[in-house]
């Protein structure tokens, strides 16, 4: 271990985390391995993301302003505006930028609320391998943000934008403002479910179903290990959303 890399453990508790295919990662101070189970995240969706570009997260912009006037706009293949198609029905509102909730905000028009966190996969070829590491960077985005999942706070950060415009949609619509957005989100019930949504195609159903068929691995291949380590973190990561009276999705793609 390098000097600099013993200074920034000593000094800087929480600079980074880093994280390797073993299990292992160095927290802070300190290096531990994290426990591996072979439970299967039982929220998996796989969905079709055809005419997309899975490795593409957002169109093309120098600024947040530019990447939200871009969304839905001819050519746009990317991911954003895969979200924005998927959820054509309700109410949704892009929050991209510094400060974000999630990248997107969906009100549905039974009042589920959803905050949607995106991120491409690291290629578009067939047959990917799992990589545990793209799932984290979007997953730790997510939990840093569940305090988003309470209405007051949400309406709050949302009627405040950091931002001249920020994309939204009624029923497949652009709208100017959030403004039939923010009374969707008043109009909800105390009892209205809410979902943590992370889209992040890289797995892809043909690649996990492989890896989960009874009898198909002994249980010592890397991607089985990768994938229970995968695994093992989106539970984690969902056992706290649902503390909050919440769930977790993660949608995959179909191939």
């Amino acid at each position: 271990m390098s000097d600099t890399s013993k200074n920034a453990l000593d000094y800087s508790a929480e600079l980074l985390t880093i994280y390797y295919d073993s299990g292992h990662m160095v927290d802070g101070r300190s290096i531990w391995s994290r426990e591996v189970r072979t439970v299967p995240f039982p929220r998996w969706k796989f969905l079709d993301f055809a005419g997309f570009d899975i490795s593409k997260e957002k169109p093309a912009g120098r600024s947040p302003d530019e990447i939200h006037s871009a969304i839905g706009l001819k050519g746009d293949d990317s991911l954003f505006n895969w979200v924005v198609n998927f959820y054509s029905t309700g109410w949704i509102t892009c929050d991209d930028g510094p400060g974000e909730v999630a990248d997107f905000v969906h009100v549905s028009q039974e009042g589920i609320l959803s905050l949607i966190h995106v991120k491409g996969a690291n290629t578009r070829a067939e047959k990917r391998r799992i990589a545990v590491g793209s799932y984290e960077v979007v997953a730790s985005q997510a939990a840093k943000n569940f305090v988003s999942l309470d209405p007051p706070v949400l309406r709050s950060r949302l009627s405040a934008p950091t931002r001249a415009a920020c994309a939204t949609w009624t029923h497949g619509v652009r709208v100017a403002d959030r403004a039939e957005f923010l009374d969707a989100l008043d109009s909800r019930d105390a009892g209205d479910e809410s979902r943590v949504v992370i889209i992040q195609p890289h797995v892809s159903e043909l690649i996990y179903d492989t890896l989960r068929r009874p009898g198909a691995h002994a249980g010592t291949s890397e991607d089985y290990y990768r994938l229970n380590l995968l695994e093992t973190l989106l539970n984690t990561i969902r056992g706290s959303v649902t503390s909050l009276g919440a769930d977790m999705d993660v949608i995959g793609s179909k191939i």
